[in-house]
């Protein structure tokens, strides 16, 4: 089994915790709730991403396994790009009327199935744990703003273990484009693009997804 680090809230995050989730056979099969501690014994930090992390703390980290992985610092949109303009709009008309489900629903087709995708893409268990899972998030208490970091992407020289770096075919462009950039900027990584699989080919139980990260963690 390989790990997936999780800090954004999905799975009810107490605060100044994080999830770590096995991935088995058939995607996400169970969770332990860890505390990242900070190196003094007065703080706890928490990072953003686990390429934050392995910047961070590098020491901690064997091997990495990055899959359609933003980037603090990396280059981006500032506003929806075309490619999925409508449903980032109708999900910001939702937003502001306050129609959490709504979200949800266009959240499953952005994230799930892939904004290129049609909707429903992804159905069963994995939908209905996205759904779940992202509900508790979008009705979750805002932590307030995020603690400003240095870019880990101008850092990323410094990830000094195997990495590898998946993304789905059908995730947003922009995260594919972030992906090509880490694994030419990460010594040494390896950038696999997954066919027919969005942003989230673990919880899809994706079979080359998960056959890729056993054999890199084998």
């Amino acid at each position: 089994e390989a790990g997936s680090l999780r800090l954004s809230g999905h799975a009810g995050n107490a605060p100044g915790t994080a999830t770590i989730s096995a991935i088995g056979e058939g995607g996400l099969t169970a969770e332990t709730t860890v505390l990242i501690a900070a190196p003094t014994a007065d703080s706890l930090e928490l990072t953003a991403s686990t390429i934050d992390l392995s910047v961070a703390h590098p020491a901690r980290f064997a091997r990495l396994v990055l899959i359609g992985s933003a980037c603090r610092g990396a280059p981006g949109p500032d506003e929806w790009p075309e490619s999925y303009r409508e449903i980032g709009l109708a999900i910001d008309a939702a937003e502001e009327a306050g129609d959490l489900d709504e979200v949800n629903r266009l959240e499953a087709w952005l994230w799930l199935d892939g904004p290129s995708a049609p909707e429903g893409r992804v159905t069963g268990p994995a939908r209905n744990l996205f759904l779940a899972m992202n509900a508790r998030a979008l009705a979750a208490v805002d932590p307030g703003e995020e603690v400003g970091r240095p870019s880990a992407w101008v850092a990323l020289g410094s990830v000094g273990v195997p990495t590898l770096v998946l993304v789905g075919d059908l995730d947003l462009e922009d995260i594919r484009q972030t992906s090509e950039g880490l694994a030419a900027r990460i010594p040494g990584a390896t950038l696999e693009v997954l066919e027919g699989t969005a942003h989230l080919p673990q919880l899809e139980g994706h079979p080359r997804c998960l056959g890729a990260i056993r054999d890199f963690l084998s």
